[in-house]
């Protein structure tokens, strides 16, 4: 997930100096816009490069049937993407309801990758249905974020991926339960991550860092990077340094700071003191990948919501810090003369869109949330996990318009409005997901548009990825996509207004 805004030549050239010679990447977000063609690209884009990208099979494309997605990935289409060599498994299975309630296709999906390595995510699943969860035939889950969470599914054989990425902080509630008794059976990894965080301060050398510095021991630390995840992905020939493995070694500094000195790959050198040493000539991107937003421009009538009575209660979603889960609130609305629910800043509310982009229809869902501290202007993105329509939330609905328009018209990415106009955006042409460029402007134009948000008076560090994650519907608690709200607890879709 790392890659989300970074092309694999890019990104190669970014965390092969940082000691990275191996990846394994779940590519079910440009599958849920541009499909097989997306996968497709990610293998093609990864030939020859000074490291191995192996791709676990998408397993919900969509995540659900409450949204709008460019593409389906079928079980037809599972078992063709596995005959590829460097496709080893099935990916995080995020339909969680589904496989516990015995959805035929996704236990058909299950059921078509058996022998090979199954990815969870499962977010505070417990007791039987986290049985039966695990009795499907799922191996992993990185989607902990409580000890005792991990613990459970640690107990029922799921290796526990500890995660510490851009908007999703794991690590320091997760390991303490780390110790001589289950460190083998426990991974770090990075999802999604934003790529100027990687440069400046690293990939996995920034979680081995993390790691020691909330108390894991750093040899264990090192297994949980390298012989752990090998071991779970099934590469009987990776991961240790021993007779009949693959020569990819890394020399550090020391065993605190990971400061990397030299990388090997299969033998040969390729990178030294954070430089990368021979840069391979990337692929062709095709044309349906840089066309992918099919929708008209909006208007700032389209970026309002209405309200059903003068005084009415509606559901708030709520930003929990450090995570990408959500908590839902009932509250008076803020209502004008008109009718229309506008932003009330004092109370850090704010309308939430997401604007269906694949199709055409013209769908919007309409949501508030709190805890962007947002006071004026717009911000918008075409990251949306998993379907990846456009989401946006806006103070007033002119820039709330400025800032979509502004992604129709570049083929998507990131924007920033204030006063009604379009002030910065970033544009990420390859299925309005990735750069299509070196990381070393995408990393310049990522700060630039961060800072660029501080005009709406946002208070988060990086409201892109926090945004991005508000249109998720399976990660609790309150969700919304283009259809509207979705209570991720009960799995159902629910009202913004509430009747007492």
């Amino acid at each position: 997930h790392a890659a989300d805004i970074a092309g694999d030549l890019a990104m190669a050239r970014v965390i092969v100096p940082r000691g990275t010679t191996c990846m394994v990447a779940d590519p079910h977000e440009i599958a849920n816009v541009s499909g097989l063609s997306g996968i497709e690209f990610f293998l093609s884009d990864s030939d020859d490069l000074p490291l191995d990208l192996f791709l676990m099979a998408p397993s919900c494309v969509p995540a659900t049937g409450f949204e709008t997605a460019g593409a389906t990935i079928s079980v037809r289409d599972i078992e063709h993407l596995l005959r590829h060599p460097r496709v080893i498994g099935l990916g995080e299975v995020m339909n969680f309801p589904g496989v516990v309630a015995g959805d035929p296709d996704l236990l058909a999906k299950i059921q078509a990758s058996e022998g090979r390595p199954v990815d969870g995510h499962a977010p505070l699943l417990s007791g039987n249905q986290l049985n039966a969860y695990a009795a499907a035939g799922i191996h992993s889950d990185h989607e902990c974020s409580l000890a005792a969470e991990a613990l459970e599914k640690a107990r029922l054989g799921i290796r526990i991926m500890i995660r510490e990425g851009t908007a999703a902080h794991d690590l320091k509630s997760l390991a303490p339960i780390v110790d001589q008794r289950n460190a083998r059976r426990m991974m770090l990894v990075s999802d999604d991550r934003h790529a100027d965080e990687m440069m400046e301060n690293g990939h996995i050398d920034y979680l081995l860092r993390r790691a020691v510095e909330e108390g894991i021991d750093p040899v264990e630390a090192v297994r949980m990077v390298t012989l752990n995840p090998a071991e779970h992905f099934g590469m009987a020939n990776r991961g240790a340094v021993a007779p009949g493995y693959l020569a990819d070694l890394v020399v550090i500094r020391d065993l605190d700071s990971f400061q990397i000195k030299m990388v090997f790959k299969s033998g040969k050198q390729v990178a030294a003191d954070g430089r990368i040493l021979e840069v391979p000539a990337g692929a062709t991107v095709q044309r349906n990948l840089l066309h992918s937003v099919h929708m008209s421009p909006v208007k700032p009538e389209d970026m309002t919501i209405r309200s059903d009575g003068s005084a009415p209660l509606v559901r708030v979603m709520e930003i929990v810090p450090g995570s990408i889960l959500t908590k839902s609130s009932i509250v008076e609305a803020p209502v004008d003369g008109s009718g229309l629910i506008q932003a009330d800043p004092e109370r850090d509310i704010v309308p939430l869109f997401v604007l269906e982009r694949h199709k055409g229809s013209g769908r919007v869902g309409r949501g508030l949330v709190h805890g962007f501290g947002l006071m004026k202007g717009a911000i918008a993105s075409s990251v949306a996990h998993d379907s990846h329509n456009i989401i946006c939330i806006g103070a007033d609905s002119q820039s709330a318009a400025a800032a979509v328009n502004a992604l129709i018209a570049s083929g998507g990415g990131l924007s920033v409005a204030v006063d009604g106009e379009a002030v910065r955006t970033l544009e990420l042409p390859i299925s309005g997901l990735l750069y299509n460029g070196p990381a070393e402007p995408l990393v310049a134009e990522l700060k630039e548009i961060k800072e660029a948000s501080r005009l709406t008076g946002c208070r988060l560090a990086d409201p892109f990825m926090t945004l991005s994650f508000l249109a998720l519907p399976v990660i609790p608690e309150l969700k919304l996509t283009d259809r509207g709200l979705f209570d991720v607890d009960s799995f159902t879709p629910v009202e913004l207004f509430v009747t007492e």
